[in-house]
């Protein structure tokens, strides 16, 4: 059993990894002040979030789990579930959704030895463009969190573009307004004279 994950060997573990406190605050679930404030000490890890960060950074199982003759056994109240969690990630067959489960997390892994194959970046699991539609294009979280921003940003941009359209027009009216107004007080002057 692994020791507590600390402040200091979180934020280790995840410059090792290169990644942001974002990026790591994606992978867990949370906001990246979550991260800013496990990594100064201003916030307590808890037990259930120490069990996941020990699974991701160890591979330690968060729960006690006897094996025999290296077969993993589920209860049948267990295999409900399970079938449950794959059918509402589109799969037919949980066996497939329990090997894509392990697969995303083998990918996560760092490299330890010349031994073991993996991915240099972490890559969180790819989520389907459209819940539920498999069949379309995939992106990991990443990339549908930066298409997200992205969008955002443009419709930010044409807003200010917009906003700024408004003010141009907005004070060439305010000048006409204000010269017609001059221009009525001059005559007004010139007939009163």
């Amino acid at each position: 059993m692994a020791s507590d994950i600390t402040p200091e060997s979180l934020k280790e573990w995840r410059k090792e990894q290169k990644m942001t406190q974002t990026e790591m605050g994606s992978l867990m679930g949370w906001e990246k002040l979550v991260v800013t404030n496990i990594e100064t000490g201003r916030r307590k890890i808890s037990d259930a979030e120490q069990r996941l960060l020990k699974l991701l950074i160890h591979g330690e199982l968060p729960f006690n789990a006897p094996v025999s003759d290296d077969v993993l056994e589920f209860d049948q109240d267990e295999w409900g579930l399970i079938h449950r969690m794959a059918q509402r990630e589109g799969y037919s067959d949980a066996k497939d959704w329990i090997v894509s489960k392990i697969r995303a997390y083998l990918s996560m892994l760092p490299k330890q030895s010349e031994d073991i194959p993996a991915i240099e970046d972490l890559k969180p699991d790819p989520i389907p463009a459209i819940p539920g539609a498999a069949s379309k294009p995939t992106y990991t979280l990443e990339e549908a969190r930066r298409l997200a921003e992205a969008e955002a940003a443009s419709r930010d941009d044409i807003s200010e573009e917009l906003y700024d359209q408004q003010q141009l027009e907005n004070d060439r009216l305010y000048e006409e307004a204000r010269k017609k107004k001059k221009g009525k007080q001059k005559s007004q002057k010139r007939f009163s004279a």
